[in-house]
């Protein structure tokens, strides 16, 4: 039977109830434990990927200056080229 103990918990008490009812609950108790592994595991793999996401934008930035410096470099460009290069590429891409 369910009862309230002194705390204002719900407690089963399993003595007075019968086999089948038992059974059903413990059931239930074990697919709700199986459900919970699997949302941890889920939760763990988006961590995962959340943070390979990052790494991913921040490799991406670098290529990205890499990306200036070897322009400017085939260019002959001064740094202040550089700039407004970077400042007319961020614009471009980010109407694109």
């Amino acid at each position: 039977m369910l009862q309230f103990n002194g705390n204002g918990k719900l407690v089963v008490n399993m003595g007075t109830v019968d086999k089948a009812v038992r059974e059903e609950f413990q059931k239930e108790v074990e697919g709700l434990q199986k459900k919970q592994k699997e949302i941890q595991k889920c939760v763990q793999a988006r961590e995962k990927l959340e943070a390979q996401l990052t790494e991913n934008k921040v490799v991406k930035e670098e290529l990205d200056l890499l990306e200036v410096c070897f322009y400017a470099e085939f260019h002959n460009m001064y740094f202040v080229d550089v700039l407004h290069w970077l400042y007319l590429n961020k614009n471009i891409r980010k109407i694109v």
